[in-house]
């Protein structure tokens, strides 16, 4: 039930800190590769990881292409979420691996690394999607619709609202004014 309540309002992805998003694939060597510490959210579950997790790659082919995908699985009957590498199927034209949607399983893309054939390494292509933070405020919507709303309000009863040090030579009986402390 908390999941369900978090998941109205978290979105799925990868969460931001000062402006740095964890979770990164990079390579280590040849067909090591890692998956640096960060959190994620998936349908209102967290994921926290804390220390860099490793991989290593199946080598490549001498004729083939192949590319493989780093995920983050929530697998809610099973009740786990962890980061895996999902294989890709080789082919002169490969396709990343699918990612699974449904009731009991979301798999959430971290990065796809291409294998081409006679490669001693694989190529990083980055697919999180960043949360910048946990709730998403449209604050400059929100002001202009405050202030659409209150210039109609004070038109509406006639009333003139001011702020300011000194007091504003048009105030007529009924307005209001508030003074700025100097």
């Amino acid at each position: 039930e908390f999941a369900e309540y978090f998941s109205r309002f978290l979105s799925d992805g990868i969460y931001t800190e000062n402006g740095l998003m964890g979770l990164k694939v990079s390579t280590v060597n040849g067909f090591n590769i890692k998956v640096s510490p960060g959190y994620a959210f998936v349908r209102g579950y967290m994921y926290k990881n804390d220390a860099d997790i490793s991989f290593t790659l199946d080598s490549s082919d001498t004729v083939l292409d192949r590319i493989d995908r780093i995920i983050l699985k929530l697998d809610i009957v099973n009740k786990t979420m962890n980061i895996q590498l999902k294989k890709g199927k080789m082919g002169s034209t490969p396709t990343p691996p699918e990612l699974a949607d449904d009731a009991s399983v979301k798999e959430l893309p971290i990065a796809q690394i291409r294998i081409n054939k006679n490669a001693t390494t694989g190529t990083i292509k980055d697919e999180r999607r960043p949360v910048s933070s946990l709730i998403d405020i449209p604050y400059d919507d929100m002001l202009d619709e405050f202030n659409e709303w209150f210039e109609a309000r004070k038109q509406s009863v006639g009333v003139e609202i001011y702020n300011g040090i000194t007091e504003p030579p048009n105030m007529v009986s009924g307005d209001i004014w508030f003074r700025e402390l100097e």
